[in-house]
């Protein structure tokens, strides 16, 4: 009787003790799921700030963009003004 006691004590510890690591993994698949779900929610607010042009201040940082900006600004006012010379007939 002594040694029925025995394995049944062993058994239901083995049960519980893969009870609480079914438990554990359950714990961090649901952490990584946040953790995703949290970089998820990240990349579509950085997708929308890209999309409504609210992430140009960053871009000005960088000294080589801010030339390419100046140049671009400069041939559009050139164009601009070639464009009202020939409407003035002006050479």
């Amino acid at each position: 009787m002594n040694r029925a006691a025995d394995a049944q004590i062993m058994v239901k510890e083995a049960i519980a003790g893969v009870s609480s690591d079914i438990l554990n993994i359950n714990q961090r698949i649901a952490r990584a799921q946040e953790k995703i779900k949290e970089k998820n929610n990240r990349v579509a607010a950085m997708d929308e700030l890209i999309e409504i042009n609210a992430l140009d201040v960053l871009d000005e940082t960088d000294p080589i963009q801010e030339e390419l900006n100046k140049i671009q600004k400069e041939e559009r006012i050139k164009q601009e003004l070639e464009q009202l010379k020939k409407k003035k007939g002006v050479s």
